[in-house]
């Protein structure tokens, strides 16, 4: 029990640190915090099939991201390039393509791209929903964290 309690606080504690990062970056250039929408030098390409949406996201070497919370476990997959991850609750990683992996529930966290990157998420959304509702999608699937919420961490 106290050894689960103390993976519980370091988990926090991790979360805590990316989102202070985030809040950090957040006027530095070549950095995105949560939303890759609209932004050129981050190309999102969306993708659906039979209840799974798929979001292609294209990183420049360089940069730094700060993802979204997820609520759902998600299928990883990085198609070309290397990055870095830092996660909550697990020892950071550099992973170089092809790779594949999942990410728990509730899953957030920072990439440094250290080689020009395409990386793939797939998220199971309810098969009746239409393929062009991407802000429906996108409250099904990740948890809103605002970055009025960054600028106020303390």
């Amino acid at each position: 029990m106290l050894a689960e309690a103390e993976k519980q606080i370091q988990k926090y504690e991790s979360e805590r640190s990316i989102k202070a990062l985030a809040k950090s970056m957040l006027e530095l250039p070549g950095v995105v915090i949560g939303d890759f929408e609209g932004n050129e030098e981050f190309p999102v390409f969306h993708h659906f099939a039979n209840g799974v949406y798929c979001r292609e996201t294209h990183l420049p070497a360089g940069s730094v991201v700060v993802g979204k919370k997820h609520r759902y476990e998600t299928n990883n997959i990085l198609v070309t390039g290397k990055i870095g991850t830092i996660n909550p609750g697990v020892p950071d990683e550099v992973r170089e393509a092809p790779s594949v992996w999942q990410s728990p529930p509730g899953t957030k966290r920072a990439v440094a791209t250290i080689e020009d990157a395409i990386w793939i998420t797939t998220h199971p959304i309810p098969k009746e929903w239409g393929i062009d509702d991407l802000d429906k999608i996108e409250e099904y699937i990740s948890i809103k964290e605002d970055i009025a919420m960054l600028e106020n961490l303390e």
